[in-house]
């Protein structure tokens, strides 16, 4: 998944809608949280409107940690996707017709 590029609209259909957003000018920053991480997306207004320009991963004490599979977790719970303890995944239909697989 790369979020880098992404426009405003495209972000909510691939990891939800944020936790907080907040004006920086001259960017929006959009938080994210999971038990295990907090994502921020730092959009800047485009000629084709905001779109995310940068993006960070944090744990819970604020230490960097690697932002795609911040991303996917965001992401899996955006679908309804669960990991269960043996490592299989538990799948609900997203909500979004767009990202349902096969349409």
């Amino acid at each position: 998944m790369g979020l880098i590029g992404m426009k405003e609209a495209e972000v909510p259909h691939y990891i939800g809608p944020p936790s907080i957003r907040r004006r920086e000018p001259p960017a929006e920053i959009w938080q994210y949280t999971a038990p295990e991480c907090l994502l921020y997306l730092f959009l800047y207004e485009e000629a084709t409107g905001p779109a995310v320009r940068h993006v960070e991963a944090r744990d819970r004490q604020r230490k960097p940690v690697d932002v795609r599979r911040c991303a996917e977790r965001m992401a899996a719970a955006a679908y309804g996707r669960q990991t269960l303890q043996d490592g299989r995944s538990q799948i609900r239909p997203s909500p979004y017709p767009s990202m349902r697989t096969g349409r």
